[in-house]
């Protein structure tokens, strides 16, 4: 049935505007898109000021809107106003409801009706309260405009604006301008429009460079070629806008990355600091020392992309509560968007508001490239699945086996470190190496041509002949290059998962590999904890994610004490657990420690759940006397976490000495955790990451959580699991001491780790594994 005139859906005619910028390959983005594929978000989250979303009609003739509607995700608008764009201004029409929901946060409506409707070029959403119940940024999606009339012919059709940039990889070297040209036809019913071109930083601040405007008469293609020319090296975001002239409508918005080289910093020389010398900076350990647990949070959510950036608000109510210290990266996309063009507004932003709310920073980079490669001038640098494929998302990676990625690499950690090097704001480094994650059960298969290559390499080292690897590995393969990369034992069709998470694979072939992709890995972390040291010999440097023992084991660990860095780990499984406590045991490492998950109700949590793990992130901070707590994708509004964790003083460390503040010590254990819940245990959660075994190496690939609840866990009602206490002391003597007796206090400090080490040299033991094992044929369902 046809829908009556009122009702009629304008959606498809509408134009979301987007204020992004993107690396895109090079290519334009464009910023108008339908409603219906396309994403709004917040481009500077916690910011305490409005936030704007824009929908725009691009038609002859302006419609009457009668309703419009719109989903909220993530976090929630508190206070929302409706305004139309209306005689070349916009102006308020509307002040949204609010209602409070089951956590007493107050939502704005996410629908209106206009009653006479409402004859608009275009709508928008001022927002001027976010209440943050969520680590993503506030988003809008799936808008739905109702009104009457026809709106006849469309104005103007995206492609009939191009923007593009001569230059190779969009790049010119200082003092050079950058050359833009903009190609114009008629694309709509529009015949004579504004073109506006506006330059600024990626994150939207001014960059020196003038405005331009003309106006053009459409028809045949035309090009209009114009020259850039910007004051320092960087990225930057060129935005041409087309506006009908007659109509004042917005009818195409599209930008460009464009970069300016300097060839000093994209070299190899000394990189002009940001700060002088002069002001001091103590190392962590001072710090520590000085001011017990660092308490930070993490504001990576906002920096990831080339856009978004954390408001001083966030700054300001993170210090309000007793924080003192902010983690946050860059993915490496964002750092280095084009060949050796830095982006250096967004650390040099982050550093300023750092130092104004008296709060230090964990500066670093990240390694996935989720929409990727966006750095296409680097594509064939990928690491690739056994097959030769490159894929996108979590599996976007660069190959560490690649010397062209490491060299690149290495110059970014050499250009982040020199830039902030004299910055006291600045407390920590994150190379790790270069934004890695080293799992062992994610992304550890590597078939790109560099890793191939390495692989042949690596056999012959180890085997020598052809006809010793063949018997090792129990196969007839006629080259080193022709051995390929083995697959793993939870991969292929009809593996029985859980199986294979309760399984060791010891085949020779899988420890050859396992040995060689962690050389790789290893490697390039000693390679960027050697480059930060180099420059800045007093700094942290944070091994977050995973550092803490996968691969081998005992060498990651002693990478750590060698460069000064200190240990930790997303997650709160036992095997973490036990992670942490041999770094901070055995090897005296400084610890880290870190909760990943979103800690609120509603997300993954009831009010039950929330409970336990407010706990248990207490009891670890107090059993292994943490240096270093982190609370990541922070929410503070209505979560149970901020209130009962983050910002409870029962929670922070305790008064020692001369007023110091000390790591949380276990004896305070009883205090701050003021619910006990007799018999409620956290559920073990299986991951794809190796257990450690006796000989210091991690072996498991598929090994996670689970495939040691039967040496240190017993099963309860309900799938839960305690504690199996005396195969805890005999594992943990194991893994920590290797004499046969139980730890004794944590943190015994450097000088008797080096004396563990010296005797474990003298008297190695050999390698035993810590649980059973299984064949690929047993891990098949009969």
């Amino acid at each position: 049935m046809a829908l009556a005139a009122a009702e009629r859906d304008l959606t498809p005619q509408a134009r979301l505007l987007r204020d992004e910028v993107a690396v895109n390959r090079g290519a334009a983005l464009d910023l108008l898109q339908p409603p219906g594929t396309a994403l709004w978000s917040e481009a500077e989250p916690f910011a305490g000021k409005p936030a704007y979303a824009e929908l725009w009609f691009p038609s002859e003739r302006a419609p009457a809107i009668a309703s419009v509607k719109w989903n909220t995700r993530f976090d929630a608008a508190s206070a929302v106003a409706i305004e139309a764009w209306q005689d070349g201004a916009w102006r308020q029409v509307a002040d949204l409801p609010t209602a409070a929901d089951g956590r007493g946060i107050r939502r704005a409506a996410n629908a209106w009706t206009f009653s006479p409707a409402l004859t608009a070029r275009a709508l928008r959403l001022r927002i001027d309260a976010i209440a943050n119940l969520d680590p993503a940024v506030l988003h809008r999606a799936e808008w739905q405009v109702r009104g009457d009339g026809d709106l006849g012919q469309a104005l103007f059709a995206p492609e009939g604006l191009a923007v593009r940039c001569p230059a190779a990889f969009n790049t010119v070297e200082l003092p050079a301008t950058v050359p833009v040209e903009i190609g114009l036809r008629r694309a709509g019913a529009a015949s004579t429009v504004r073109v506006e071109v506006a330059c600024t930083t990626p994150g939207g601040a001014p960059c020196g460079v003038a405005d331009q405007a003309w106006d053009a008469e459409l028809g045949d293609p035309t090009t209009k070629a114009i020259q850039l020319a910007f004051p320092v090296q960087g990225p930057y975001a060129v935005t041409v806008s087309v506006r009908d002239r007659d109509r004042d409508v917005l009818l195409a918005r599209k930008r460009l990355l464009v970069g300016v080289r300097d060839p000093a910093l994209a070299g190899s020389g000394p990189v002009p600091p940001l700060e002088a010398p002069g002001r001091p900076i103590p190392s962590f350990a001072e710090r520590v020392a000085t001011q017990g647990t660092v308490w930070g949070t993490e504001l990576s959510q906002c920096t990831f992309s080339l856009r978004r950036t954390p408001g001083a608000d966030a700054f300001r109510r993170i210090k309000a509560v007793g924080g003192e210290q902010v983690f946050s990266v860059l993915t490496y996309e964002s750092f280095e968007p084009l060949p050796g063009v830095y982006n250096l507004a967004a650390f040099d932003r982050l550093v300023a508001q750092a130092e104004a709310n008296g709060i230090g920073l964990t500066v670093g980079l990240w390694r996935w490239d989720f929409g990727g490669p966006t750095q296409w001038w680097l594509a064939d640098e990928l690491m690739a699945d056994r097959a030769g494929r490159t894929a996108g998302g979590w599996n976007c990676q660069f190959s560490v086996f690649s010397q062209r990625h490491r060299q690149h690499a290495r110059r970014a950690v050499e250009v982040l470190v020199g830039r902030y090097l004299n910055s006291p704001a600045v407390w920590a480094w994150h190379p790790h190496p270069y934004g890695m994650v080293d799992h062992d059960g994610h992304g550890i298969v590597d078939g790109s041509p560099a890793a191939r290559a390495a692989w042949a390499r690596f056999l012959e080292g180890r085997h020598r002949t052809l006809e010793a690897l063949n018997r090792a590995h129990q196969a007839s393969h006629a080259a080193w290059d022709a051995v390929p990369v083995p697959q793993p034992l939870w991969e292929g069709d009809g593996v029985d998962l859980a199986a294979s998470c309760r399984s060791l694979d010891l085949r020779p072939a899988w420890i050859d590999w396992l040995d060689f992709y962690h050389d790789g890995l290893e490697g390039m972390r000693r390679e960027m904890m050697a480059t930060v040291r180099r420059l800045d010999p007093r700094r942290g440097i944070d091994g977050t994610n995973a550092s803490s023992g996968i691969g081998h084991a005992d060498r990651a660990f002693a990478d750590l004490v060698e460069h000064n860095a200190f240990s930790g780990d997303q997650g709160l499984n036992n095997l973490n657990h036990l992670r942490r406590y041999v770094a901070k045991r055995r090897f005296g490492i400084p610890l880290r420690l870190e909760d990943i998950a979103s800690v609120t109700i509603g997300r993954g949590f009831d009010a039950g759940s929330i409970v336990d793990r407010c706990d248990w992130d207490v009891f670890l901070l107090a059993q292994l006397g943490a240096d270093h707590f982190s609370y990541v994708f922070p929410t503070w509004d209505a979560s149970p976490f901020w209130d009962r964790v983050f910002a409870n003083p029962r929670a922070r460390p305790g008064q020692g000495g001369a007023g110091r503040r000390h790591p949380l010590p276990p004896r305070r254990l009883a205090a701050l955790v003021p619910h006990r819940h007799p018999q409620r245990a956290l559920p073990l959660r299986g991951h794809r990451h190796p257990a450690l075994v006796a000989d210091g190496r991690a072996v498991g690939g598929a090994v996670g959580a689970r495939a040691m609840a039967g040496a240190l866990f017993r099963r309860l009602p309900g799938g839960r699991v305690r504690p199996a206490q005396g195969a805890v002391r005999r594992r943990f003597a194991g893994a920590a001491g290797g004499d046969g007796r139980p730890p004794g206090g944590l943190g015994r400090g450097r000088r008797q780790a080096g004396a563990d080490r010296r005797r474990r040299r003298a008297h190695p033991r050999p390698p035993r594994p810590a649980l059973g094992t299984a064949s690929p044929a047993r891990l098949r369902p009969a």
